[in-house]
């Protein structure tokens, strides 16, 4: 119980402040790149990715949250049976620079990968469905700006997954990405009023 008021407390602004709390909504495709995982002729493919982020404001420039986000689709160029997802959570700080109708943003996290293949045969041999967890990070820049009302963002991040191995898909090694995003931000600080003072009770009026 106490945990739980003191979380409480910390995320609760106090009177009269703004709500340091936006929110990104993020997608577009994740492109894998060097290593055994890129490999144009036996790596993998590109594949659809999303994101979510929540973010606490620090001050005018820095931000911390949480970033979850999901590659979904990188099938094998060697076996097209053969599709792997890799889904992430992230403790992450961002760093904006307003300039003019533009904002630049820089992105940096670290957190749990968790991946998992599809069930796929190979010639004679019949391979289950796996997954595994490992630790990776992310690095990232981007540009926001309002269109037409929308605040619409452009993010290119880099994801380094520092291994993956299993008995379905083998020793692959080091795993990056280079994801491509189209962004939406919300929940701009909103003025917190605090209530109204409370008039002294009168029996006689």
């Amino acid at each position: 119980m106490k945990r739980c008021l003191l979380l409480a407390l910390l995320l609760s602004p106090a009177p009269g402040f703004c709500m340091p709390l936006t929110f990104d909504l993020k997608g577009g495709q994740a492109m894998p790149f060097g290593g055994d995982w890129g490999d144009p002729d036996v790596g993998y493919k590109p594949a659809t990715a999303v994101a979510f982020a929540g973010w606490k404001k620090v001050d005018d420039r820095l931000a911390w949250g949480l970033e979850a986000g999901l590659e979904s689709g990188h099938r094998s160029r060697a076996n097209g049976a053969l599709k792997i997802d890799i889904f992430h959570l992230a403790p992450s700080l961002r760093a904006t620079f307003p300039s003019g109708v533009r904002t630049w943003t820089l992105l940096a996290g670290a957190g749990v990968f968790h991946w998992k293949h599809s069930a796929y045969a190979a010639g004679s041999s019949l391979f289950d469905a796996g997954s595994a967890t490992n630790f990776g990070v992310s690095l990232g820049a981007g540009v926001k700006r309002r269109v037409f009302g929308l605040p619409l963002g452009l993010e290119a991040v880099w994801r380094h997954l520092f291994s993956m191995k299993s008995d379905g898909v083998g020793d692959v090694g080091p795993a990056d990405n280079l994801c491509l995003y189209l962004s939406v931000h919300f929940g701009d600080p909103k003025p917190v009023l605090p209530p109204p003072p409370l008039e002294p009770y009168n029996p006689d009026s």
